[in-house]
């Protein structure tokens, strides 16, 4: 049995089919179809997480809208232009902006009309020359040389006075070249909020803004997939900086047998583990069992078991996450 484990703590142990695939068999006329399902999910959670866990710039939470009119149809055809209109905001991002790690979904709200929810890495760091007098305490710094009266430096400053003035113009740039893209006249059609690093240390913070963003794929996951809804484009967009695949482990690794004693502590009310309010008396509630794969969550920052082989090998490491533990000890034993 392989496992996979990714960096949001999500690990999925199944069994790998012995049944060749044939070219031949595949039916290439069936037509695509936009639901949600669990494999988007994940994906999503991965490229969030790992925007949170390891941010470059300042990381912001911005929801884009559009003005809701009576005579307009929101059917597929303005999802199709909906989606069109994203593609060039997020060309302005990344051409104009420098903004190159995002990942968004699409939702729809109750009358129907298409809304976009994006994290994305900005940098709004306050850049600039400032004039310095010569004294002899940058002398003894080797800032100056004796002929020179005063000099100039190039300063960059993350934390300044002015860098609430700086983020206000900074996205009433993109609010004016978004409502220039879809036409709007109102000013809220987007708003923006700061995911600040106390958000993220404190309770998780990175697991719950994943959660909010993919909280449309747990509600429609639960019906079958006959039943879901299909929007007709793509639901959701990921930047090339924040793919990332998980870590395939086989059963001949010696890491394998470590996940026995990781499934067993998932499976118990700990304090590091997702389900702290487990309601059955074996704590089995964490792990979903679909055909011949199993699947649970266990916190992305929590230590491995102390007898474990992961333990041993990782325990002087300066690792933040599970994922990074299991990844060097994996490297280390192929």
């Amino acid at each position: 049995m392989a496992v996979n484990v990714h960096i949001c703590g999500k690990i999925v142990e199944y069994e790998t089919p012995k049944k060749r695939i044939i070219p031949e068999n595949i039916n290439k006329t069936k037509k695509a179809t936009f639901v949600y399902t669990t494999k988007q999910e994940l994906k999503i959670t991965d490229s969030i997480f790992l925007a949170l866990q390891h941010k470059i710039n300042h990381i912001y939470f911005v929801t884009l809208t559009y003005q809701w009119k009576q005579d307009i149809n929101y059917g597929l055809g303005f999802r199709k232009k909906a989606n069109k209109d994203l593609n060039r905001f997020l060309k302005f991002c990344r051409d104009k902006r420098s903004i190159t790690r995002y990942v968004g979904v699409l939702e729809l709200t109750k009358k129907g009309v298409p809304h976009y929810h994006i994290i994305l890495d900005c940098d709004l760091t306050i850049t600039g020359y400032k004039r310095i007098k010569a004294n002899k305490k940058n002398y003894k710094e080797g800032l100056w040389y004796p002929p020179l009266k005063a000099y100039t430096i190039f300063k960059k400053d993350k934390k300044s006075k002015y860098f609430k003035t700086n983020e206000t113009n900074f996205f009433k740039g993109l609010q004016n070249h978004w409502n220039t893209i879809t036409k709007n006249i109102h000013r809220n059609s987007l708003d923006y909020k700061q995911i600040t690093n106390k958000q993220l240390r404190h309770n998780n913070g990175a697991y719950k803004i994943c959660k909010y963003l993919t909280k449309y794929f747990t509600k429609e996951l639960k019906k079958p997939k006959a039943e879901r809804f299909d929007f007709g484009v793509r639901n959701y967009f990921i930047s090339q900086k924040l793919r990332i695949k998980p870590i395939t482990i086989k059963s001949n690794n010696i890491i394998h047998s470590d996940f026995i004693e990781i499934q067993q502590k998932a499976q118990r009310k700990h304090q590091i583990y997702w389900n702290k309010c487990s309601q059955n008396n074996n704590w089995t509630e964490n792990i979903t069992y679909y055909e011949q794969t199993a699947s649970y969550w266990v916190l992305p920052y929590g230590l491995p078991p102390l007898n474990t082989f992961l333990a041993r090998v990782t325990y002087d490491k300066p690792f933040k996450t599970l994922y990074d533990r299991i990844k060097y000890a994996h490297e280390k034993t192929l």
